[in-house]
């Protein structure tokens, strides 16, 4: 295999950071590449972080697509023309399942969820999204359908639970609309869903957050909560946007988290310590923690971040069992990517 333009180097060492063997773009851009949760993302194992690099070749695969694959865990990296989250089919499922789109497992392999197309119109075409249950070969319609969005494309986020068959959808179609549907259980023989069409909290209605960048951050390990970005209908514009942890089931449950800004916020999960606490990235490269039921917020550490704009919609991504952060970096004028090792950060607090 022949690297292009590229170095291999050792990162800079800091109790946040895990040592990684990663390549460095000699290209001197102000932002890495634009990564969206599909193109640049987790697989739902939490084992490799995937992305594209349009300036790596591959000999005997000049002209095609590069990905990369690593491993923060094992230090291990991968290359191929292949996007690494799509499923293997058998020749049996590839024949059931009729799309041209990626296909996206559950964490156990046993559900898939994927897009197809339901017209022959060019602009917008029209997409229905499916599940196939791989232990009896079912094909199940969601009823779910769109225009524009597929699973392929940026505006799609797919967020699978650890502990269960729980799954949620963020999709953006071609007229610019978000919708997040959720599946408490998407192996029953009759899956439902719920859709986030608003939310009331304290008397006041907040709808979706309509963003360039992705609302819809993580997905409990019981599957029962989701954390996402809704902004209130009832204020002046600009609409004040926040952070909330939205119980589908539970609607008025729900834990609206006013300490933030919604609108700095790039990422946020569940906590993986079991203790119901929440972790959010804001803008200005900050790792914090926030306890919902006292309300507390505490700084773990900050980030070098680039930064997020329209053109570069990418943000720091934490992992399905929100055990690493993964982000892209600007040092000595090159663009990195870097690892947080959030167990060890959770740790080092006790």
């Amino acid at each position: 295999m022949r690297l292009a333009r590229y170095a291999v180097v050792l990162f800079v060492i800091t109790v946040v950071f895990c040592a990684i063997d990663a390549q460095i773009i000699d290209e001197i851009r102000d932002t890495p590449f634009s990564a969206s949760p599909n193109y640049a993302t987790w697989l739902s194992n939490s084992e490799w972080f995937t992305y594209i690099d349009p300036t790596l070749e591959i000999d005997g695969l000049e002209g095609l697509t590069t990905w990369v694959a690593y491993s923060p865990s094992t230090s291990r990296y991968i290359v191929g023309d292949q996007w690494f989250p799509q499923t293997a089919l058998s020749p049996e499922e590839a024949s059931l399942i009729n799309t041209t789109d990626i296909v996206r497992a559950s964490p156990d392999n046993s559900l898939l969820v994927f897009s197809s197309r339901i017209n022959d119109d060019p602009v917008p075409p029209g997409f229905t999204f499916q599940l196939f249950r791989r232990s009896d070969n079912v094909l199940i319609d969601t009823g779910i359908q769109s225009f524009g969005a597929t699973t392929t494309r940026q505006p799609v986020n797919v967020i699978w639970s650890e502990r269960n068959n729980a799954l949620s959808l963020f999709v953006t179609d071609s007229f610019g609309l978000v919708h997040i549907y959720y599946f408490p259980d998407a192996s029953s023989m009759n899956p439902y869903w719920i859709e986030f069409d608003g939310l009331i909290c304290n008397d006041t209605e907040y709808a979706p957050f309509e963003s360039y960048r992705h609302s819809l951050f993580d997905i409990s390990e019981d599957g029962g909560k989701l954390l996402l970005t809704v902004e209130e209908l009832s204020t002046v514009y600009p609409n004040l946007n926040y952070l909330v942890i939205w119980k589908p089931e539970q609607p008025e449950n729900s834990h609206m988290i006013t300490t933030f800004d919604g609108d700095s916020v790039l990422a946020s999960a569940f906590s993986p310590d079991d203790s119901g606490n929440v972790l959010v990235v804001l803008d200005d490269g900050s790792i914090n923690l926030y306890d919902p039921n006292t309300g507390h917020v505490e700084t773990l550490a900050t980030l070098n971040l680039p930064p997020m704009t329209p053109d570069n919609p990418g943000a720091p991504q934490f992992s399905p069992n929100g055990e690493w952060l993964a982000f892209f970096s600007i040092r000595d004028r090159v663009a990195e990517l870097d690892f947080v090792d959030i167990s060890a950060l959770l740790s080092d607090r006790n």
